[in-house]
Formats: C-alpha cells, sequence, structure tokens
C-alpha cells in the first residue's frame, strides 16, 4: 500500500486469488504493450495464465476494472464467455494459427466490445450498494470505494452508548452491560462440547470492530437477527473474570430502522 497525492494505491496482491505471479504478469505486460485501455483490451493483451474464470472474477469484484468505465454488475455477466473465448484465441496462437485480434485495436470504454469475434453487450446496470460492498470487502477484506455505515452516523449514535472502539476500555467493570451498534460483518458458528451452539460475532462501526461472543443460550434466542450485512445495536456485557483480554458476551440484539435514518 502506498500514498499518492490524496489517493491510496491498494496492492493486488491483497486480493484474494490474485498472487504474485499473476501482478508480475500484468505489470510486464502492461510495459510492454501499453495501458489497458478496456475489459476487452486487459483480456486480449494479457498471457495465457492471467485468463483464469476465478482471478478475473476476483478483480471485478475488487474493482481492478472501475476505471476503464465498466460496472462491476457489467462485467461479471460476460465474464466468463470473454474469458473462454479469448483462451482459445490464444491456445491457437501458440499452436501457430493465425489470431483474430492480430490487428485488434482497443474499443472506446463506453462502447460494446468485440471480444474473440462475440461482441460484449456489457450492462451499464450496477449492483445496489450493500451487495457491492460485500463484494468488494470478501475480496479485498475491508471497504475501500465506499462504507456501509456512511450516511447512518447518527442512527448508530442514538442506538449506542459508546463507540465500538471504546467497548473494551479499561473502566467498563466486570459484569457491566452496555449497548454498542454497528454492521455485522463476520458471525462464525461453533459447537460446545455437549453439542450446543454459540456464536463469534464480529460487530463494526467506523471507529473499530469488536468481537462478541453469543454463548448457547443467547445464540439460541437471537440467531435469526445475527446475520452479516445487518446493522444492528447489541446489548453486551463485559466479562472480566479472567486474566486474558476482556471478551463481551452478547445478551440481546435489535435490527435497526434505516428508514429513520436522516438523509442529506
Amino acid at each position: 500500500f502506498a500514498p499518492v497525492g490524496e489517493d491510496i494505491r491498494f496492492g493486488l496482491t491483497a486480493i484474494k486469488n490474485v498472487g504474485a505471479g499473476v501482478v508480475e504478469s500484468i505489470i510486464a505486460t502492461r510495459e510492454r504493450k501499453g495501458a489497458y485501455a478496456s475489459f476487452a483490451d486487459f483480456l486480449n493483451k494479457s498471457e495465457l495464465g492471467i485468463l483464469n474464470k476465478k482471478l478475473v472474477e476476483s478483480l471485478i469484484k475488487g474493482g481492478a476494472f472501475d476505471s476503464l468505465g465498466h460496472t462491476r454488475r457489467g462485467l461479471l455477466n460476460v465474464h466468463i464467455e470473454a474469458v473462454d473465448s479469448m483462451a482459445i484465441i490464444k491456445r491457437d496462437e501458440a499452436a501457430g494459427n493465425a489470431s483474430l485480434f492480430d490487428d485488434f485495436e482497443a474499443p472506446a470504454p463506453d462502447s460494446d466490445e468485440l471480444t474473440a469475434g462475440l461482441r460484449l453487450e456489457i450492462s451499464i446496470d450496477e449492483w445496489d450498494k450493500p451487495e457491492l460492498l460485500r463484494q468488494e470487502r470478501e475480496m479485498l477484506g475491508l471497504y475501500v470505494s465506499d462504507h456501509p455505515l456512511l450516511g447512518v452516523e447518527r442512527l448508530l449514535a442514538d442506538a449506542a452508548e459508546l463507540p465500538v472502539a471504546e467497548a473494551l476500555d479499561a473502566e467498563h467493570g466486570n459484569g457491566r452491560e452496555l449497548t454498542v451498534a454497528g454492521l455485522i460483518t463476520k458471525v462464525t458458528r461453533k459447537t460446545t462440547k455437549a453439542g450446543a451452539l454459540w456464536a463469534s460475532v464480529e460487530v463494526e462501526d467506523l471507529t473499530g470492530a469488536v468481537e462478541v461472543l453469543f454463548y448457547p443460550s443467547a445464540f439460541q434466542q437471537w440467531a435469526t437477527t445475527l446475520l452479516e450485512d445487518q446493522i444492528v445495536a447489541v446489548r453486551v456485557r463485559v466479562d472480566r473474570r479472567d486474566e486474558e483480554q476482556p471478551r463481551l458476551a452478547g445478551v440481546k440484539v435489535t435490527q435497526l430502522d434505516l428508514s429513520t435514518r436522516s438523509m442529506p
């Protein structure tokens, strides 16, 4: 990661399913053949090893092609056919056959793109913000282009007693109950030795993230509300009985009504 003016360059190897060899190939190809003008141009210039559907899907969801003028949803709808077709062309090239793209000229970003003899109808439709950010976080491990809690700060402040970052402050004594509010980003279901279900739940607001443990009785009561990507208020109890890091035990969960948020 590196600052560039007011921006931060995000290392490509931090994207899920993208390794160092892939990044080296992308950079070397760009230096040798010029900047990528469009999605079709990227596929056409890339080495055969880059034409992997899972890899290209990860790049799309991570936003790697955003600057080329395409929507992520539009690219995801056509990438399988495009990658398969271009891979066939490149294998034919390797076998000594003439390429359909010997005189290929990259089209303008806002046009339909001709790839491997196919005209790609790249839709301009995009996912809604929650779905786009969910996929982005899945690929990058964090939100980069936006955050699902931007715009609901007042709603969170009204529902919580304190920010998530302060939930484990030393001043909170053992057994104290308090309320935090934020986005459920991860739910890990587990089983006790006796076979009872419980869960570790990660709750995040704009100040940080905290783990909340829902032990069997609480989990049984609130399991249907403990869903990823839900914005909730969580009542927790501070547990400092051990000498280790204090823990937060979930007591109650309330899904917040986003229709009451203030509009800009």
